[in-house]
């Protein structure tokens, strides 16, 4: 039996051509023919989905990881699902379909290890239905919320905003819209933040520090928006920068500190310099302190960056300083 494995093995590895496979993979493939050890089948499903030490096949890699699952490898059968689920292609032009009765069966099977990311693509299997799945939106949210509940902070955002923003919604996580309620929103985006979700945070700042959904709550706004200055980086680390900023001016939540407004703005503009609205920002800043040259001066930047801003010359600052 063991030189018919050998055998097998050879053979397969004699249809690929030298040039587009390595030894390492040559040594793997024979040892998942072999040893028919599952980590190493799906190790070779990875090889071929990744194009790495063999050219890259679509359909030879699903071959791999549904072997991998068959002998109980959860990891194969979240990956195998997820190819199912988007229906992908390559390079080499090599086509696997979308299905989502298959993904579905095979998300089944991974939940048991993998339930943040199967809980998360069997909602918008339900949500949108199709491909050998009847639509079953309340059943995807469902999900979705399991997905939470599983440790998925990006899960808790879809779910807060479809509660926050209501029939109404039009964005992306439409597909689960839910009647607005304030209250199951606040839930859901607070369980993001202690899944330390950027954009639940950035949300609740912004709503608390508003005050027109939830109760204004400058506390819990500076709380938010100090999290992600310390945890987040790029645009979402620059704009919480932009709203702590407004916190130190106005002596929100925090005790006012105009020098810290101006250290926080300035650490926004330094890394984004063609962003209007950091200018702006600056710029109300100065006129806090009286100091009308430098606020028009940011203000003149302002426009400058977004030309369509034009309308941005409201009467007060017309008032302040002309035309």
């Amino acid at each position: 039996m063991r030189y018919t494995s050998i055998i097998a093995a050879m053979l397969l590895l004699c249809s690929v051509t030298a040039s587009s496979q390595t030894q390492k993979f040559k040594e793997t493939l024979a040892q998942a023919y072999n040893t028919g050890d599952p980590a190493t089948q799906y190790k070779v499903g990875e090889m071929y989905r990744e194009g790495k030490e063999v050219n890259e096949d679509i359909l030879e890699a699903m071959k791999w990881y549904k072997r991998a699952a068959r002998q109980g490898n959860t990891q194969a059968a979240k990956e195998a699902a997820y190819l199912y689920f988007c229906g992908v292609g390559n390079q080499h032009g090599k086509m696997l379909d979308r299905d989502y009765k298959e993904a579905l069966r095979l998300y089944h099977f991974a939940l048991k290890d993998y339930p943040k990311d199967a809980y998360y693509n069997m909602a918008y299997i339900y949500a949108d239905g199709g491909n050998g799945v009847a639509m079953d939106k309340e059943k995807g949210f469902s999900y979705m919320k399991q997905a939470v509940e599983s440790g998925s902070g990006y899960a808790a955002n879809i779910v807060g905003r479809a509660y926050l923003y209501g029939p109404a919604d039009e964005w992306s996580y439409k597909t689960f819209r839910q009647q607005k309620n304030v209250t199951e929103a606040e839930k859901w985006l607070k369980k993001g933040a202690e899944l330390n979700d950027q954009s639940c945070m950035m949300l609740l700042g912004s709503l608390y520090y508003e005050g027109t959904v939830l109760p204004r709550n400058y506390n819990n706004s500076f709380m938010y928006f100090s999290t992600l200055a310390r945890k987040a980086s790029g645009l979402n680390l620059a704009n919480a920068l932009n709203m702590l900023s407004y916190h130190y001016a106005q002596g929100c939540g925090v005790q006012k500190n105009m020098r810290l407004a101006h250290e926080s703005i300035d650490k926004a503009i330094e890394m984004f310099p063609h962003e209007p609205t950091y200018y702006d920002s600056k710029g109300e800043f100065y006129l806090m302190q009286g100091d009308k040259v430098n606020a028009r001066r940011m203000y003149d930047k302002c426009v400058q960056l977004k030309s369509d801003w034009g309308s941005y010359r409201t009467p007060l600052y017309i008032g302040l300083f002309g035309n």
